[in-house]
């Protein structure tokens, strides 16, 4: 009879304590996921980037925070988002960036508005680029390119239609490495990819949408090589 009275007064008590702790005390801190983009690699200073993420909870108070942090950990950019509700998230930042790769994408989350510890930190797997211009090829255009160093790739853009078809081809020229092309989408969706050792060639692309599109090329075998190739664009 003690022991049950015991307990009970116990389970009482611990009822009490979570009916009027603090819900911060005891919540578990979102998960967040980088969803977007995921390419291209590179892009040109003063580019658009459409940063996007996901939460495993549902949050409608408090608050993100995205930046853009280089290699050398500093941290650029700074853009607050209001959690609206629901799990899904987004927002638009313009890479006013110095040129420079190792550039990565960083998301947190505060329950609080303008105040409090910024928690959930989360960043991009992968890394970008910036560079002062990036290079336009026209349909009907070939351009000669080079590989100087490993993991390099090299962006071009061009403008385009929703239903255009597009072939893009990548031709070996000289030196030690595989073509390697792809095809990204205005909002950074990788369209299309193939990679050969002398030729690689996107026969036929439908694009979905009216905008700039951009073609990444690269070695296509274990990214460290280098050499120079030309490359090919037309339309359908």
């Amino acid at each position: 009879m003690c022991k049950r009275v015991f307990l009970t007064a116990i389970l009482l008590c611990a009822a009490v304590l979570l009916l009027f702790m603090p819900p911060a005390a005891y919540a578990q801190a979102p998960i967040l996921t980088i969803t977007s983009p995921a390419g291209p690699d590179t892009y040109a200073s003063g580019d658009p980037m459409t940063v996007g993420w996901t939460s495993d909870q549902a949050l409608s108070t408090g608050e993100f925070g995205v930046w853009v942090r280089s290699s050398s950990d500093t941290w650029y950019i700074g853009q607050v988002v209001p959690a609206t509700g629901g799990t899904s998230f987004s927002t638009p930042i313009t890479l006013s960036l110095p040129t420079g790769s190792g550039y990565q994408v960083i998301v947190a989350y505060r329950p609080t508005s303008g105040s409090g510890t910024w928690g959930s930190f989360v960043s991009t797997w992968w890394s970008f680029t910036v560079t002062a211009t990036m290079p336009a090829i026209t349909f009907g255009q070939t351009l000669a390119g080079s590989i100087t160093t490993p993991a390099e790739m090299d962006t071009y853009t061009f403008a385009a239609n929703a239903g255009d078809r597009v072939l893009v081809r990548m031709s070996f020229s000289s030196g030690d490495f595989w073509m390697g092309v792809r095809i990204y989408g205005p909002d950074g969706t990788e369209l299309a990819e193939q990679y050969s050792p002398v030729t690689a060639e996107i026969a036929d692309c439908q694009l979905p949408t009216t905008g700039t599109y951009s073609i990444v090329a690269y070695d296509g075998f274990e990214g460290t090589g280098t050499g120079e190739y030309y490359l090919y664009l037309q339309r359908l």
